[in-house]
């Protein structure tokens, strides 16, 4: 059991893929994006009615954002095993292997293994005050967190709510109750049709026979924002559950100021013209690509 618990570990936060690094990056490309539309809403309309941005620059970021988006809501809700050689890291493959273990994470197993905390919270709290008694003499008294009783009263009276056992009847093989997981399971469904959206959009190629009453007919920022928020909190419940651990703060404090240079132009002054050489460069080798001849298989 140890050894799964650290599989959910890893898959939570401890991987360089974990669902934890995953809802970072949403949250800072999230805000990211919100600044640059709103840098945009603050410009002044030019004579036509637009906007004196460059309209090419502001499709490139749209794209990418989005796409990146709705993938990384993909990614966190993905249903493929936690485990083998196909295994993937997101909250619905921790969800289901938790789930799989239910009859072994019992009460004992929440408060031991998975919070490494002692199981008896009295037996703790009077070695908590022997400890007190025999350093009484000094001024302050640090109590040292193994014998401090509250994470551990604190640690029942979740697994009470979680398995619907009474304290007066608690058991070290309390199990929790299925609720509990259909619930979870109930939180990631609100997102799956934009996970569908992704899939027949982005990942892959949706035909129109298989795109049909499928995905996303509208969605914007909000709706991304209100997405975002029920998978952080989704994945809150599950760290605190089972892994006696949170998410935090997800938005990333910036290293210096993420706004510097926004009030200058991308090229201020200067002849865009090398830019163009660049595009039609480009462009030249494109026009030859369909010109390839059947010999060249």
């Amino acid at each position: 059991m140890k050894d799964r618990i650290e599989r959910w570990r890893a898959a939570f936060s401890g991987d360089e893929q974990s669902v934890v690094r995953a809802l970072v990056s949403f949250a800072w490309n999230h805000a990211a994006f919100q600044s640059v539309v709103k840098a945009v809403e603050l410009l002044p309309e030019s004579p036509d009615g637009g906007k004196p941005f460059n309209w090419m620059l502001l499709e490139l970021l749209k794209n990418t954002y989005w796409g990146s988006t709705v993938l990384a809501i993909r990614r966190l809700v993905d249903a493929e095993s936690l485990i083998g050689k196909r295994g993937v890291m997101s909250l619905r493959s921790i969800l289901n292997d938790v789930r799989a273990s239910r009859a072994v994470l019992t009460r004992r197993v929440y408060v031991e293994d998975i919070a490494g905390l002692a199981y008896d919270a009295e037996e703790v709290a009077r070695k908590g005050d022997a400890f007190f008694l025999r350093h009484a003499e000094r001024k302050a008294v640090w109590i040292p967190r193994a014998l401090q009783p509250e994470p551990i009263r604190q640690r029942h009276d979740q697994f009470d709510f979680l398995s619907g056992v009474p304290s007066e009847r608690r058991s070290p093989d309390d199990t929790i109750q299925d609720w509990v997981f259909d619930k979870l399971e109930a939180r990631l469904a609100q997102v799956q049709k934009i996970s569908d959206h992704a899939n027949i959009y982005f990942a892959h190629a949706a035909t129109a026979e298989s795109r049909e009453g499928r995905g996303l007919t509208q969605w914007g920022s909000e709706d991304a924002t209100a997405a975002f928020e029920l998978l952080v909190q989704t994945a809150e419940l599950m760290g605190r559950w089972f892994l006696y651990e949170g998410v935090g703060d997800v938005l990333p404090a910036p290293n210096g100021d993420q706004f510097v240079h926004m009030d200058s132009p991308l090229l201020p002054g200067r002849d865009t013209r090398p830019l163009n050489e660049r595009w039609q460069a480009f462009a030249e080798r494109t026009r030859a690509w369909p010109f390839i001849e059947d010999t060249a298989l």
